[in-house]
Formats: structure tokens, C-alpha cells, sequence
């Protein structure tokens, strides 16, 4: 996904200053739109995979506001060789995400992407379970 991102012009993924991170063992990428920086995403150095991402966006309501975010990326198994988290966190524990199980290749209808057109269509949307 990020080289189709980089490939489309959407963004630019460059590597972070040193200064980024406080951890030795982190080495960032700073992910950039055609005006800001706008998320670095932090790697372990000693496993190549992501760890942290701090996300910076703006939002006006009554005023404008500079948000920044971070989201930790931990409990990594291996599934089909594939090392996807467990356990996303946000820094300083307001909500945590635990994933009890991938699954990959799975078949979904056409018709999970439509647009509910009652209360009744997305309660049998959200009671989906995949198939593998």
C-alpha cells in the first residue's frame, strides 16, 4: 500500500531525523502529503517492523487545533508469514484494541460493501463473520 500511495503521487515517505525518536532501537519514516508532514511511522531496528505510528492532522471546530496521535503496534504472530499486531494501543492508555484472530484470503460478498438502507440492513452488516 505505501508504494502505490508513493507511486500515485499521493504521498512521500522519507527517512526521519535521527532527533525523531529517543529510542535507539527505533529508526523513523516520515510520511508527507504535497503540503506537510502529516504521520512517522517508527520500525524496530532489530525486527523491521512497525512499532509506532504519531499522527499530526489539524481540526477546526470553533478554532483551529493541531492534533498529534500515537498508536502502538504490539503482540506480533506469525500468520502464513505474514507478522501482523495483535494489540494497537494508544499512548497513554485510552483505548487499546486486542485482535483475537486473521484471517487472510477471506471471501466477502459484494454486497457487505453496500449502503444500508435501514437500521435492520446494518445490524446484518455489523453480525457479519467472515468464512476463510
Amino acid at each position: 500500500m505505501p508504494s502505490l500511495l508513493a507511486e500515485a503521487g499521493t504521498v512521500r515517505f522519507t527517512r526521519a531525523p535521527s532527533t525523531a525518536t529517543d529510542d535507539p532501537a527505533l529508526v523513523g519514516l516520515d510520511v508527507t502529503d504535497a503540503v506537510s508532514q502529516f504521520a512517522v511511522l517508527y520500525f524496530s531496528r532489530n525486527t523491521g517492523l512497525p512499532v509506532r505510528l504519531v499522527e499530526t492532522y489539524e481540526v477546526t471546530l470553533l478554532w483551529r487545533e493541531i492534533v498529534t496521535r500515537a498508536i502502538r503496534y504490539e503482540d506480533f504472530r506469525n500468520i502464513e508469514g505474514l507478522m501482523p499486531p495483535f494489540r494497537f494501543a494508544t499512548e497513554g492508555g485510552l483505548r487499546t484494541i486486542q485482535v483475537d484472530r486473521y484471517i487472510l484470503n477471506a471471501r466477502i460478498p459484494d454486497e457487505i460493501f453496500d449502503r444500508p438502507s435501514s437500521a435492520d440492513a446494518l445490524e446484518r452488516l455489523m453480525s457479519f463473520t467472515p468464512r476463510g
